[in-house]
């Protein structure tokens, strides 16, 4: 037992060392910028590096236990430096991986959001269109000859999605659709099915589950252990800037505590993809 207890206090300390290593970081990085940027730039480098920062705040209060995975807050507030920071975690299992989830269960989600129901089937239909191999069109869905009519500037990929983003290119797809969708997909849970167990809040109601007893719960003995993280500003002046991150935690590994999956850049509202 004591053989544990050392164990878990040397990688406490060694995330202690870890994260003050990074916050250090985060903040020289944001002074050499600070110094030829102008004011509005100088606002904006203090706030990307508060959300840096909240997040792995947010990873070391997970690791040494002062974050309660079956009832976290959602969402958890950080104060970095005097601007606050809501960090929303989840884990990927319990959302819809775009790659293979079920015909089915994504038209669910996608009428969650989409007040029409035969605008929800076409969407639904064409982004299984764009992630399936061959140019046969489902019912309500879209192949090439369709985006051409269109006069769209992007083609069906016929082959699985490779970043969140690129589903903005599917034809029928809007931002305003994209940024209420995003929350509730993931690439990393390789599963046609949604964990109800680990699902959030937003995902249950999509699925018109009960949520009464929804405690706040991101994680549970059976999670995949692939986490997404969401930080952005509490204040409306903000608007706009966010970070996303998917990680996959390996908390029996000191050295390497996490690997980073994705990182989505902060000004989500700008596509990742434009220009590629």
């Amino acid at each position: 037992m004591k053989a544990n207890q050392n164990g878990f206090v040397l990688i406490n300390v060694l995330w202690v060392v870890s994260i003050m290593v990074v916050l250090l970081s985060i903040h020289s990085v944001g002074l050499r910028y600070l110094t030829t940027a102008t004011l509005a730039q100088q606002e904006q480098i203090k706030l990307e590096n508060a959300l840096e920062a909240a997040v792995y705040l947010t990873l070391y209060q997970l690791y040494s236990g002062q974050i309660d995975p079956a009832s976290v807050p959602s969402p958890l507030i950080q104060q970095i430096n005097g601007i606050s920071v809501a960090v929303e975690l989840s884990a990927t299992d319990g959302k819809a991986d775009l790659n293979y989830v079920s015909g089915t269960v994504l038209t669910r989600i996608i009428t969650a959001v989409v007040p029409d129901p035969q605008q929800a089937q076409n969407l639904s239909d064409a982004i299984l269109d764009w992630r399936d191999p061959d140019d046969l069109v489902r019912l309500n869905g879209a192949e090439e000859k369709d985006y051409r009519a269109a006069d769209h500037p992007f083609l069906p990929a016929n082959r699985p999605f490779i970043h969140l983003s690129e589903l903005q290119r599917v034809l029928g797809m809007n931002t305003a659709i994209y940024q209420k969708l995003r929350p509730l997909l993931t690439l990393h849970s390789g599963q046609s099915t949604v964990n109800q167990n680990s699902a959030g809040l937003p995902m249950l109601q999509a699925l018109g589950l009960d949520t009464a007893n929804y405690n706040g719960s991101f994680m549970n003995p059976g999670s995949n252990r692939i986490i997404s993280i969401r930080a952005l500003p509490e204040s409306a002046e903000s608007a706009g800037t966010e970070l996303n991150m998917t990680l996959k935690l390996t908390p029996h590994d000191p050295d390497q505590p996490f690997q980073y999956l994705s990182w989505d850049g902060f000004e989500p509202n700008v596509p990742q993809w434009a220009g590629s």
